[in-house]
């Protein structure tokens, strides 16, 4: 729902926000900085980006601090490093993504990992380095496998990242595995 109609995304989470700041009375809460996310990310793709910040500011100082806290920082990060592409800012970006990767690591979190993972390999892509490209899918791949949507994206940016390197018999097995998602 977020990328077919942010403004839509936008309403739902500061809807969920208002209710949970209530129900949280003040205390740190991981649904509440999850929704603070959200309510960032739809902003972003409005192209509200000082709003989209101010989001995410609030996003972490609701989450919660430790471990319980982990994967949602590490999910800010990605935010922030989103933005950053948008901004033109690709070697922030490309830090603010392996942070989150880390921070996926230490939490555990394997599904976060490989989508930090995935959006470094399409990030190589794009500046035409299809060796590291490759890598990051690869360990994508590796890390983690249990979304139709998820693998779908990774067997199409490994095609795509393989015709790229000229590798072209190597991508068509990538592209046909789409397909059949």
């Amino acid at each position: 729902a977020l990328a077919r109609d942010p403004e839509t995304a936008f309403d739902d989470a500061s809807s969920q926000i208002s209710r949970l700041r209530v129900s949280s009375g003040g205390q740190r809460n991981g649904r509440l900085a999850q929704s603070f996310i959200v309510a960032s990310q739809a902003q972003t793709l409005l192209g509200n980006d000082s709003q989209a910040n101010a989001l995410l500011n609030q996003a972490s100082a609701t989450a919660p601090i430790g471990p319980a806290g982990q994967a949602i920082r590490a999910y800010i990060l990605m935010a922030r490093g989103k933005q950053a592409l948008q901004d033109g800012r690709q070697a922030d970006a490309l830090l603010l993504y392996r942070r989150a990767q880390a921070e996926f690591i230490a939490a555990h979190d394997v599904r976060g990992q490989a989508i930090a993972l995935q959006v470094l390999g399409r990030m190589f892509t794009d500046i035409g380095d299809e060796e590291n490209s490759i890598r990051y899918l690869n360990l994508a791949s590796e890390t983690f496998s249990g979304e139709d949507l998820f693998k779908l994206n990774l067997e199409n940016n490994l095609g795509v990242a393989r015709q790229n390197a000229f590798h072209h018999e190597e991508a068509i097995p990538h592209f046909l595995a789409a397909l059949t998602l």
